[in-house]
């Protein structure tokens, strides 16, 4: 067993053993004190599939810095529409924002609605769009933060994953407003697992 367990300790990624089958017929003890090492051996506890993280244990960055408070100005689940490109940006001009908004208006035969005003003397937008994602996605901003150094928006791209849903395609987006910031404007994303509804067969 103490073999074993150095051996199991000794195993380093990206090594020539390492996810070997072979090695571990020949030490399947190593093998399980390596899944409990890493904090489990799969399950429902061991991260949603897929990827991502699950709800619950997501952390943004920016949730260390001074918190800076925004506005929703447009959220949409992109069923009827929405732009085709995956995109994270800020809006710092009117010109920008004209044509920003046209594009995430682009359904076919559909007017864009009238474009929202912003002083952007004061203020920016920023932008988060999902691009085409399945029906059981969205794209939320969730959080902002900054130092003296950048500001940080933390944006989910959520997935349901348990349920039955519709086999089409959607664009997702978000639009907030904040104050015009003086360092530049990063963003953090990262994609989100939720869990279906207790109670949800």
């Amino acid at each position: 067993m103490a073999e074993l367990t150095r051996a199991a300790i000794g195993l380093r990624a990206g090594s020539p053993q390492f996810g070997s089958f072979a090695w571990a017929a020949r030490h399947p003890t190593a093998c399980v004190i390596l899944c409990l090492v890493a904090g489990g051996c799969g399950g429902s506890d061991s991260g949603p599939p897929g990827g991502g993280v699950w709800l619950e244990d997501y952390r943004c960055p920016a949730q260390d810095l001074q918190e800076v408070a925004f506005v929703t100005v447009e959220q949409s689940s992109g069923s009827v529409g929405g732009p085709a490109e995956r995109r994270f940006f800020a809006i710092t001009s009117q010109e920008q924002w004209s044509a920003a908004w046209q594009q995430a208006h682009d359904s076919a035969g559909v007017a864009a609605p009238a474009l929202p005003s912003v002083n952007f003397a004061t203020d920016i937008v920023v932008a988060a769009w999902g691009g085409w994602l399945n029906s059981n996605r969205s794209i939320v901003i969730v959080h902002i933060g900054r130092d003296t150094l950048r500001l940080i928006v933390c944006v989910q791209e959520r997935r349901v994953v348990d349920g039955v849903w519709p086999a089409y395609m959607i664009r997702p987006l978000h639009f907030v407003r904040i104050a015009k910031p003086d360092v530049p404007v990063e963003f953090d994303v990262q994609q989100v697992a939720v869990r279906p509804a207790s109670g949800d067969g």
